[in-house]
């Protein structure tokens, strides 16, 4: 069951193993980087979120029952893109009973990453105090490759239980791949 289930989020997925160090290979739910929106989504269903003090990406997200793997996915895109190109997506998948198989997971992911990318810059920074949670009690993890033409990665987030009680938020793993361009608005701009 547990080979199963990495398999189905690897699935996320490896089209093609033989170039698989460009970001645009790889899916969540069948989209990838580069793909418009409106090839997934009407256009009246694409919502405009803002969350950072710079109007450049605009997030949307969206619930499927036709999902296979990820109970729900987000996306980001340039906020005056006519065509809604997808810049940056993620996968997320509840493990609200139990976040030490979040982890287990989250192990076995990197493993299957490593031997894909054994030259990729390796960004691993462990259990990080979330920043949702002003008490500090909430944590996630951070681990990604950084490759020619953008990111790929997992996380974990364990909220506290205050967190979970006041805004029934659920621990979960989240699969994200990004461009460059999205990576340096997050780290330079959005903050």
């Amino acid at each position: 069951m547990k080979r199963l289930l990495l398999i189905l989020i690897l699935t996320f997925s490896f089209q093609s193993w033989t170039k698989a160090d460009d970001i645009r290979d790889f899916e969540i739910e069948g989209m990838s980087i580069g793909d418009s929106l409106l090839d997934y989504f009407p256009k009246s269903e694409i919502k405009k979120l803002f969350y950072s003090n710079s109007k450049k990406f605009a997030q949307t997200y969206h619930k499927s029952k036709n999902f296979k793997v990820y109970e729900k996915v987000q996306f980001h895109y340039k906020t005056n893109d006519k065509k809604f190109i997808i810049h940056e997506l993620n996968g997320r998948i509840p493990f609200s009973s139990n976040i030490e198989e979040c982890y287990n997971k989250e192990k076995e992911i990197l493993s299957e990453l490593e031997t894909l990318f054994p030259t990729a810059k390796k960004i691993f920074q462990g259990k990080l105090k979330h920043p949702s949670d002003k008490s500090g009690k909430s944590v996630y993890t951070y681990n990604a490759f950084d490759l020619d033409n953008g990111t790929i990665g997992v996380e974990c987030t364990d909220w506290s239980n205050k967190i979970t009680s006041d805004k029934g938020w659920k621990d979960d793993m989240l699969i994200f791949i990004e461009t460059k361009e999205f990576t340096r608005w997050l780290r330079d701009e959005a903050r």
